[in-house]
């Protein structure tokens, strides 16, 4: 079983790590447009290969673009709670975002769908919840991770829970893996192709 972290430093921390690792292995930069279902944002910086591109950002100060915070703002998402925002997409297409990994600074509310966890021997891990906008894609991404990869489908408790409630997300991938990159492509086609199913 995996232990969702928790602690503000310790999240910082991991996102800093994942970052590190992303800039290592993808070797573009430029500022771009990309769109998701619900909003577009604009100029923000990414990093992408001829494979994947990424972008991240701070929610609290997510775009230079002030209309977009209002977005955000009316979205749902409370103002005080601060995200890291984590945009991932195809290369092929440099606008589209494919999914988001988005990871409450203090990891108290498993909403967003991006958490950090490790284990007993403390290695890191980045998971998702299955958690995406719509709630039929939210299904048949989990549905599909039980039934196809159920060694991906984990058992997870939090740090703050007395209780040691349990509860499940995909383990996208260890942090300090060597194949960390192709771990994030084969997610990120997985969500794809399920969004494409639920369009279809």
């Amino acid at each position: 079983m995996l232990e969702i972290i928790t602690e503000s430093q310790e999240i910082k921390s991991c996102q800093e790590l994942m970052k590190d690792i992303l800039r290592g292995k993808l070797d573009k930069t430029d500022c771009r447009t990309i769109k998701t279902r619900s909003r577009t944002i604009t100029n923000i910086h990414t990093i992408y290969n001829d494979k994947i591109w990424f972008a991240n950002s701070h929610v609290n100060q997510p775009f230079t673009n002030l209309q977009n915070q209002n977005t955000y703002k009316n979205n749902g998402i409370e103002r005080s709670q601060i995200i890291y925002w984590n945009g991932f997409g195809c290369s092929h297409d440099h606008q589209k975002i494919i999914v988001e990994i988005n990871i409450l600074c203090d990891g108290s509310n498993r909403r967003y769908g991006g958490l950090f966890a490790q284990d007993s021997n403390n290695n890191k891990f980045l998971l998702h919840t299955g958690n995406v906008r719509d709630k039929k894609d939210a299904q048949s991404l989990k549905n599909w991770y039980q039934v196809n990869c159920p060694m991906q489908w984990v058992n997870v408790v939090s740090q703050k829970s007395s209780k040691s409630k349990t509860g499940q997300a995909i383990l996208v991938t260890p942090l300090q893996e060597v194949e960390f990159l192709d771990n994030i492509i084969i997610f990120m086609k997985r969500v794809a192709d399920i969004k494409k199913r639920g369009d279809s």
